[in-house]
């Protein structure tokens, strides 16, 4: 962030990441902490995310609040709401995810529900509560997309699909909460270096990483320095050039074709 006390000022003086406990979500949670924000931390696993808790107020003497919670769940959405509403929370970051990896028609239809209820369900009920909330003055909303949103895909019919969704509204809403003071910013994602994603590599007998691949700290950072500059960002020069060539110089038949290689082995996640 090129002004970090302005940083503070506009979008502080708390933060909640949602899908936080490692990873990506855990890499924004530093890069906030060093900025002097206090934190309210959402995740699934109470150890993993316990722990980040108490190496953040150690390290940055970050005051940190944590909601344990599935984002599927409508009582885990109303206890955050809560939690924003009484803890001044000045900026968003909507990191989780669920991807349900397989054939469509192979997909139990609960699984698919999933990714609506926390790919889509979540950030909007969130989104609208941090609106609400901060009314009298300014304000930032980060949404995590991915470029499984910018061209279909077999295998990632439901996950690519939501966060084309995503997109979408966090599009739409960069222009629609500019006059509120409040900033929105898309950060379309390809392969992160996540523990999650070494494991799924570590499984499949892979001993190198897909063209591309950015370490959590590279996105998070590039998300962030997104916000009241530009309401979408690919971060890396590879994947900016990769959704160029896909969205606007290949026949879409082909794009899909690529992409369908690209997916082929991917499995299933929740953060």
């Amino acid at each position: 962030m090129k002004n970090k006390q302005l940083f503070h000022q506009k979008y502080g003086p708390r933060a909640l990441v949602a899908g936080a406990s490692e990873g990506l979500g855990a890499a924004f949670c530093e890069e906030l902490a060093k900025q002097h924000f206090d934190l309210v931390l959402v995740a699934r696993r109470e150890e993993p995310l316990k722990e980040l808790a108490s190496r953040l107020s150690a390290e940055f003497g970050t005051e940190v609040t944590t909601v344990i919670g599935d984002l599927a769940d409508p009582e885990t959405l109303k206890n955050i709401l809560h939690v924003m509403q009484s803890r001044d929370v000045g900026l968003l970051v909507y990191n989780a995810a669920f991807s349900a990896i397989g054939e469509f028609a192979s997909l139990p239809l609960a699984r698919l529900n999933q990714s609506i209820d926390v790919n889509i369900r979540g950030p909007v009920t969130l989104v609208h509560g941090l609106v609400s909330t901060i009314r009298k003055r300014t304000g930032g909303i980060v949404l995590m997309s991915s470029i499984a949103g910018n061209q279909g895909a077999p295998n990632v019919a439901a996950y690519g699909a939501s966060k084309a969704y995503n997109t979408i509204l966090g599009q739409s809403l960069a222009r629609e909460l500019k006059p509120r003071g409040i900033d929105v910013a898309v950060c379309c994602a390809g392969a992160i270096r996540t523990p999650g994603y070494q494991l799924a590599n570590a499984r499949q007998g892979k001993t190198g990483e897909a063209p591309g691949t950015l370490s959590a700290r590279a996105v998070a950072q590039t998300a962030l320095n997104a916000l009241g500059r530009k309401p979408f960002v690919i971060p890396g020069c590879i994947n900016r050039i990769a959704v160029f060539v896909l969205g606007r110089l290949l026949p879409r038949r082909m794009a899909t074709w690529i992409m369908a290689k690209a997916t082929k082995n991917l499995e299933t996640t929740h953060r």
